[in-house]
């Protein structure tokens, strides 16, 4: 079957009106990707804004968008997409005072039911740490690409959408503790 499907792609690209287009598409296609993700990233950024109630939403640079409750001071839910085509989404809590209050509020948060299943890290200069889980969308595939296209956004956009709205619901149910915790040195 695969032979088929390629034979049929040669015919058509070594027809001659065919040719350049499928040369020109094969050199551009890095950039086309690189766009298509750039104006997803663009709208998933109004998406969040227009559908995000009692939550301030930052483009903090170009892949990185911040999403803070007006009543936190010292924590935010972050989803960045990184060079290798992968979003992830987290609790990121920056600007600790001290390296050892650093590390007593982790001991605390590892602890917390909602954020078992998240990655944990400490940042190096042991000013912040994070919890983060990846989305299960490998955006180098085409199914996933796909996903970005203009016509299908909406489905991808609810999808994040909910999975940050989820967090953020764990995070108020835990709000006052973990602001406590945040706050004892």
């Amino acid at each position: 079957m695969e032979s088929i499907i390629d034979d049929k792609i040669y015919e058509l690209s070594t027809k001659e009106e065919n040719f350049e287009l499928v040369y020109d598409i094969n050199q551009r296609f890095e950039s086309i990707k690189e766009r298509l993700r750039k104006e997803f990233w663009a709208s998933l950024l109004i998406y969040l804004k227009n559908n995000s109630t009692n939550l301030i939403i930052r483009n903090e640079d170009d892949w990185l968008i911040s999403l803070q409750d007006k009543k936190w001071n010292l924590f935010k839910i972050n989803i960045e997409w990184g060079n290798d085509y992968v979003m992830n989404y987290g609790l990121y809590i920056e600007e600790l005072k001290y390296k050892k209050q650093t590390r007593q509020v982790y001991k605390y948060l590892v602890k917390l039911d909602f954020l078992t299943d998240f990655n944990q890290d400490i940042y190096e200069d042991a000013d912040g740490l994070c919890f983060y889980k990846y989305f299960s969308h490998d955006f180098t595939k085409l199914y996933s690409l796909k996903k970005l296209l203009p016509e299908n956004r909406t489905d991808l956009f609810k999808e994040l959408s909910q999975s940050l709205n989820e967090l953020h619901k764990q995070i108020e149910n835990n709000f006052i503790e973990i602001e406590e915790r945040i706050n004892n040195r």
